[in-house]
C-alpha cells in the first residue's frame, strides 16, 4: 500500500466565528468551494418540516447581487459548476471552478449565505417543483421503498424524518416564516467555509471580504439537544410485508454516528457482512445461489446514529424463504465469530485504499473534510489510515454482538404476490440470537503476500524503445498490434489504466445480441491462472479496481493502481484480456443479474419510457439498444458463443492502451513491453454491422399506467460522430437546451412555469449516427403544456438559433467541466484509450477546448435548423 505524503490542511476564524478551512493542492488549476449550513431535517420542528431543503432551492432564485435567477447563469458563464443539497444534518452549496476565479467564487458562496432575498413569487413557484420532486421519488419504486423504510423503521429519533418534508407541509409553508427559518439558521457561528484546490496565498484577506460582513446575531442559537441518540434508539424486533408491484426485502440494523468510539468497528462488521461485492450476503445471495440480483447497503445516519438499510432485490419469484435464511445464517456466524480474521484485514485494507483514492480529486477533499469537521473536526482525516488499521477483531465482534441485538432488527418484505412468506410471518426475535462462542486470544491475521509473486515486479522490467510525441506524450506499438500510449504527469501516486477496443454491440447480429456484454463482463470472474477470488483478493491486497464500461460504439477496460503495482496490475489485465476461464457459474450469475435489471426497468417509468421512444427510432432488440441486448437473446446465450466471441474479437490488435501518471516514461514501457509482447495477435478485426434504416415519419405513443408523473421522451436523429464540425456543435446545443441548471429547459419549464422538477436535453453520437433526447417529469395534469413548452423552445432555436452569450456560456462550462474529469487519472486514460481504439488521433483529445471554442453561432443554427424541426419528434409519453 502507497503511503502518500498529504498536506494537512488549516483553518482560521473570523471575527464573526465564521472557520474556514483551507487544503492547497497545486497539481491543478482548479479549486472547490464549499459552505456548510448546520442545519438539516433532523433539526427542523414539526411545523418546519422540509423547510432546509426548500431554502437550499430559494436561495438560488434571488441574491442581492444576482437577482431573477442569474446566479447560476453567471457561474456558467465563467467555466464553472455550482449545486446544493440538503441532508439529515446540514445544507451545503458547492462550487467548482478554474483556481484564476478563486475572488469571484467566494463572492457567489457569500450570496447563497447570507445575501440571498427571494420574493413571495418565488415561493410560490417553488413549492410546485419541490412537490413535483417529492412526486419523483415516490414515482421510482426504489427510492420509495426506501423512504417507506425510512418512516417505519424510526420510533422516536429525528432521523425519520424526511429531508424533502411532505407535500401537506410544503404547500403549508409560506414567505414570513421561511424567511425566518433562514435567519435563524443561516448565521456565521452555525457554518464553515471549506476551499480545496490551487488557492493563491491571499484568500485569508479575499475570506475575510466576503464573508466578515456577515452578522452573528447577538442572541445564541439554541438547537435541540439530541445527545441521546448518539446510541441508537432502542427498538423491538419488527416485521413489515405490503404488497407492491416490485419485489423488494430489506433488513435494517443499528449504526454508529462517526463520533462514537465504535464506528469504525461496526463499519468493519457491517462491510463484512453486506457492503460490496466481497461481502458475505453478496458471495451467497449473488455470486453463489443467484438468488438476488444486487445486495446494496444505504446509510440512515449522520450526527445522529440510526440504521443501515440492506436493499436486496430478489432475481427469481418464490426463492424469498431461502434468501431469508441465507441472511439469518450470515448474521448468526458474525455475532459467534465464525469470521474469517484475514479477511477482516482485508476490509480495513479497502477502507484505506478508498480514502487515498479521495484525495486525487478537489471536490472529494472538500467533500472528506466538510464530512470530518461536520462530525468531530477536520483534522481527524489525516489520521483515518491509523484510525482504520487500529480496529482489532475483537472490536469487531465485540460491537456486532454489543449493537445488532435482535430487538434493533427490522424485516421488510415487498411483493406484488398474493401470498405473504411464511418464513417473515413466523420470523421471531429469538431466530437471531446466537449461540455464545468465545472470541479465540490467538488470532494473528496475516495477509499472504507471496500469492502474487508470480506477476511482474515493475523493478525487475527491461527497457523498451518508444517514441516522444511532445513534453508528455510517449508511444509504442507492440509488433502484435497492440497500440499503447502514455501520458507523463508529475505528483501522482496512482496511475489511471484503460485498455479500449472497438468491439462492441455494433458487432452483434439480432440473435448475438448481448453477447459482447457477457463475455466482457465474464471475464473479471477468473483467468486460466487465477480464480475470482484470487482475483479479488490480489486486488484488495493492492487497491487495484477494475471494472468494464460499455458504450455503444466500444468496450474499456478501466483501472486505477498505485505506482509501485503497475507491473502487477498489467500483468492481471493481460490475463484478463487474454485467458478468461468463463466459469459457468458466474456466466450464468451475470445472465440471471442483467434478466433481473431489464425485467425491472419496466416498473421504472423513466427508464420505461426512455426504453420505449428508443424503439421507436431503432426498433425492438435494436443493435443500438442496451449493451446486454434483451431477455430473450440473453437466455438464449451459451458458454460456447462467448469462447467463440473472444476467440474472433478479442486480441492485441483490437486494443489500445493507456497509461496515466508520475513513473518515468522507461519504466512504464518497459513493464508493457515485457508483459504484453508475449501476446499473439490473431484474425483481422471485423467490421460492425450495418445500422438500422431510420424510420422517416415521427409519431406520438402515450402510455397509460396511471404514474404519479408524466414522463415526456421527445427527440430524434442527429449528427454522426464522422462530422466533427457539426458533432462539436451538437454537444452545445444540447448543453446550452437542457445541459444543467442555467438551460433554456431549466429556466423556461422549471424556474418560469415550475412545470418540471427534472427536465434536460441528451445527445449521443457514434461514427455512423447520433440521436438527441429532449425530457421532463411533469404532473400528469400538465403534460400538454409541458408538452407544448418544449416543442415552442425546440422549434424557435431550430428557426433563430441561439443567442451569443448562450453559445459561450456553454463552451466555457463544457471547457470547465473537463478540465475537473482531468483531475483524474483513469478518466484521462479512458478519454485517450477510447478515442484512440475509435480511430481518432491523440489531438482530437487534446484540442478538445480548441474544437469548442471555434463552433459559432452560424453553426448551432445549421444544427439546430437541420434536426430539431417537427419532422424529427419522435415523442413517448408515460401517464
Amino acid at each position: 500500500m502507497t503511503v502518500t505524503n498529504i498536506s494537512p490542511a488549516r483553518s482560521a476564524f473570523l471575527p464573526n466565528s465564521l472557520k474556514y478551512i483551507i487544503h492547497n493542492d497545486n497539481t491543478n488549476p482548479l479549486i472547490c468551494l464549499q459552505i456548510y449550513i448546520r442545519i438539516g431535517s433532523v433539526k427542523e420542528k414539526p411545523a418546519e418540516a422540509g423547510f432546509a431543503h426548500f431554502i437550499e432551492h430559494l436561495a438560488f432564485k434571488s441574491t442581492r447581487d444576482f437577482p431573477l435567477n442569474a446566479l447560476s447563469e453567471h457561474v456558467t458563464r465563467l467555466g464553472g459548476a455550482i449545486n446544493a443539497y440538503t441532508d439529515f444534518d446540514c445544507t451545503c452549496y458547492y462550487l467548482m471552478m478554474p483556481s484564476e476565479l478563486l475572488e469571484e467564487g467566494l463572492h457567489i458562496l457569500s450570496q447563497l449565505a447570507f445575501q440571498a432575498d427571494f420574493a413571495s413569487d418565488d415561493v410560490e413557484i417553488e413549492k410546485d417543483i419541490i412537490i413535483e420532486e417529492i412526486k419523483q421519488y415516490e414515482n421510482e419504486p426504489e427510492m420509495e421503498f426506501f423512504d417507506y423504510l425510512q418512516s417505519t423503521y424510526f420510533d422516536k429519533s429525528p432521523l425519520k424524518k424526511p429531508v424533502l418534508g411532505t407535500i401537506e407541509s410544503v404547500k403549508a409553508a409560506d414567505h414570513k416564516r421561511l424567511l425566518a427559518f433562514q435567519a435563524k439558521y443561516y448565521r456565521p457561528d452555525n457554518a464553515f467555509l471549506v476551499l480545496s484546490g490551487d488557492i493563491n496565498g491571499n484568500a485569508d484577506e479575499l475570506i475575510k471580504h466576503y464573508f466578515g460582513n456577515w452578522k452573528k446575531p447577538s442572541k445564541a442559537l439554541i438547537l435541540p439537544d439530541y445527545s441521546r441518540f448518539m446510541e441508537p434508539e432502542t427498538l423491538k424486533f419488527r416485521k413489515f410485508e405490503r404488497r407492491k408491484k416490485t419485489d423488494f426485502i430489506a433488513l435494517l440494523m443499528p449504526e454508529l454516528c462517526e463520533a462514537h468510539p465504535n464506528s469504525d468497528a461496526l463499519l468493519v462488521a457491517m462491510r463484512y457482512y453486506a457492503i460490496g461485492k466481497a461481502s458475505k450476503l453478496y458471495k451467497r445471495l449473488v455470486e453463489r445461489e443467484k438468488l438476488c440480483s444486487s445486495v446494496k447497503v444505504s446509510s440512515l445516519c449522520g450526527e445522529l446514529s440510526g440504521a443501515s438499510a440492506i436493499l436486496f432485490t430478489p432475481s427469481v419469484k418464490n426463492r424469498r424463504d431461502e434468501i431469508i435464511t441465507i441472511i439469518r445464517e450470515e448474521f448468526l456466524d458474525i455475532l459467534a465469530a465464525r469470521v474469517d480474521p484475514v479477511e477482516i484485514e482485508l476490509i480495513k485494507l479497502d477502507i484505506i485504499h478508498s480514502w487515498l483514492y479521495g484525495f486525487e480529486s478537489m471536490e472529494n477533499i472538500a467533500n472528506m473534510i466538510g464530512a470530518e469537521e461536520f462530525i468531530k473536526g477536520y483534522e481527524n482525516l489525516y489520521q483515518y489510515a491509523e484510525q482504520i488499521t487500529a480496529v482489532s477483531f475483537e472490536e469487531v465482534i465485540d460491537s456486532a454482538r454489543k449493537y445488532w441485538q435482535p430487538d434493533n432488527l427490522a424485516f421488510y418484505y415487498q411483493s406484488f404476490a398474493a401470498k405473504q412468506p411464511t418464513t417473515v410471518q413466523n420470523m421471531t426475535k429469538r431466530d437471531f440470537i446466537a449461540e455464545p462462542a468465545e472470541i479465540a486470544h490467538d488470532l494473528t491475521p496475516r495477509i499472504p503476500e507471496n500469492e502474487d509473486a508470480d506477476f511482474h515486479c515493475l523493478a525487475s522490467a527491461p527497457s523498451a524503445d518508444f517514441e516522444q510525441l511532445d513534453e508528455i506524450h510517449f508511444r509504442m506499438n507492440l509488433s502484435n498490434g497492440l497500440k499503447i500510449i502514455y501520458r507523463h504527469i508529475p505528483h501522482k501516486p496512482m496511475l489511471g489504466i484503460t485498455l479500449s477496443t472497438e468491439v462492441c454491440q455494433l458487432k452483434e447480429r439480432s440473435d448475438q445480441r448481448g453477447e459482447n456484454f457477457l463475455t466482457s463482463t465474464a471475464m473479471l470472474y477468473g483467468t486460466r491462472a487465477h480464480s475470482h477470488e484470487q482475483i479479488m483478493q490480489f486486488s484488495r491486497r493492492h487497491g487495484f479496481n477494475i471494472r468494464v464500461i460499455h458504450h455503444l460504439d466500444s468496450t474499456n477496460y478501466r483501472a486505477k493502481c498505485f505506482n509501485e503495482d503497475l507491473g502487477k496490475t498489467l500483468d492481471l489485465l493481460k490475463e484478463i484480456i487474454a485467458q478468461p476461464l468463463f466459469n459457468p457459474h458466474h456466466v450464468s450469475m451475470l445472465k440471471t443479474a442483467a434478466i433481473d435489471s431489464i425485467r425491472r426497468e419496466n416498473q421504472y417509468p423513466v427508464s420505461y419510457s426512455y426504453q420505449r421512444w428508443l424503439m421507436m427510432l431503432f426498433g425492438t432488440n435494436s443493435i443500438l439498444d442496451r449493451s446486454c441486448g434483451s431477455i430473450g437473446s440473453l437466455g438464449k446465450l451459451r458458454l460456447n458463443d462467448l469462447r467463440q466471441w473472444h476467440l474472433t474479437h478479442y486480441h492485441p490488435a483490437a486494443f489500445v492502451l493507456a497509461v496515466v501518471g508520475s513513473l518515468p516514461p522507461k519504466d512504464v514501457f518497459g513493464v508493457c513491453a515485457s508483459v504484453f509482447d508475449q501476446l499473439e495477435s490473431k484474425a483481422d478485426l471485423i467490421p460492425n454491422l450495418p445500422l438500422p434504416e431510420r424510420k422517416k415519419s415521427p409519431e406520438i405513443r402515450i402510455s397509460r399506467q396511471k404514474a404519479e408523473q408524466s414522463v415526456i421522451h421527445l427527440g430524434g436523429y442527429g449528427t454522426a460522430a464522422k462530422d466533427v464540425k457539426q458533432n462539436t456543435a451538437f454537444h452545445l446545443l444540447a448543453q446550452i437546451l437542457g445541459g444543467d441548471i442555467s438551460s433554456r429547459f431549466f429556466n423556461i419549464l422549471r424556474e418560469k412555469h415550475a412545470y418540471a422538477y427534472q427536465c434536460g436535453f441528451d445527445f449521443s453520437s457514434i461514427r455512423e449516427i447520433g440521436f438527441w433526447n429532449a425530457y421532463a417529469f411533469c404532473d400528469p395534469d400538465d403534460y400538454k403544456d409541458c408538452l407544448r413548452l418544449i416543442r415552442e423552445i425546440l422549434t424557435d432555436v431550430a428557426e433563430n438559433g441561439v443567442h451569443s452569450d448562450e453559445l459561450s456560456s456553454a463552451q466555457n462550462y463544457l471547457i470547465g467541466m473537463n478540465r475537473f474529469d482531468s483531475e483524474s487519472v483513469s478518466y484521462q486514460a479512458s478519454a485517450i484509450s477510447n478515442l484512440l481504439a475509435l480511430g481518432y488521433d491523440l489531438d482530437h483529445f487534446l484540442f478538445r477546448e480548441q474544437r469548442l471554442r471555434s463552433v459559432s453561432n452560424d453553426d448551432i443554427k445549421n444544427v439546430a435548423s437541420t434536426w430539431l424541426k417537427p419532422d424529427n419528434h419522435f415523442i413517448h409519453i408515460v401517464l
